[in-house]
């Protein structure tokens, strides 16, 4: 019996190892109740940091985290594979807002850009903007001037989101809120590789905190390729699929029952 118990385990191991090595480069769950590091549960091991002003709040599965400036975002390191794979890419989490209206211009989840005011063909945005007096979500890009999707719902304070966008070939992009198309946009051209590191909750370098996202982040996923919407997260928590933190509690709680 704890010799199948055991294959069990080793096949469900070796799946999943295969399964996140095909796609997911990055998987921040933030579950992490103290300290500055946010793990990443890909096989890549890419953590980010986290501000020392940065909360920890509940989750919409396990624990989250409250960002909403520069002093309460997480930085998280450009890696080769991200630009490897910039030309198939998806981004997604779950947001809850605190504050819904964009002050100035937008809210920024998450962001791959460099300084403030300099021309970045590489850069890149997921967050919330306004629709006239209708907060939305937004899917931007600044490549041959600004590239921008919104829509969907109305969002509104103190309710959970599933935020996603995609990017094929580089230069097809769409936009979904819990899974349901928002836009799609042809870019007026590819979007380029992107030095910069990937910040969560804040505009990056000379942010403030009237751009910034004010409310919680959970689950941010990176994907090297196109996701469909049933394979978005919306459907369940991404760490019951790549749970690099979680399978080691489930391999003792086998081990415990064997």
């Amino acid at each position: 019996m704890n010799y199948i118990v055991s294959l069990i385990v080793v096949l469900f191991f070796s799946l999943l190892t295969w399964s996140i090595n095909g796609e997911v480069i990055g998987l921040w769950g933030f579950d992490e109740q103290t300290g500055q590091v946010a793990k990443d549960n890909s096989p890549l091991e890419n953590d980010g940091k986290i501000a020392a002003d940065v909360k920890r709040v509940p989750g919409k599965f396990g624990r989250a985290i409250e960002v909403g400036g520069p002093k309460k975002d997480v930085v998280i390191p450009m890696i080769d594979e991200y630009n490897e794979g910039q030309a198939n890419m998806t981004f997604e989490c779950w947001v809850y807002p605190l504050a819904v209206k964009p002050i100035r211009y937008n809210q920024l989840i998450i962001t791959g850009r460099g300084e403030w005011g300099k021309d970045d063909p590489g850069a890149f945005q997921l967050g919330l903007t306004l629709d006239g007096v209708k907060p939305v979500a937004r899917w931007f890009f600044r490549v041959g001037g600004w590239s921008t999707l919104k829509g969907g719902p109305e969002i509104k304070e103190k309710q959970w989101y599933h935020f996603a966008g995609t990017l094929k070939d580089g230069i097809n992009a769409t936009l979904y809120v819990n899974a349901e198309k928002v836009m799609e946009l042809k870019l007026p051209q590819k979007l380029q590789e992107n030095p910069h590191p990937i910040y969560v909750g804040s505009w990056g370098p000379g942010s403030t905190e009237i751009d910034a996202f004010h409310g919680y982040i959970d689950e941010l996923r990176f994907s090297d390729e196109v996701l469909e919407p049933d394979e978005l997260g919306f459907s369940g928590t991404l760490l019951d699929v790549y749970p690099e933190r979680k399978l080691t509690t489930r391999w003792a709680t086998l081990k415990k029952e064997q």
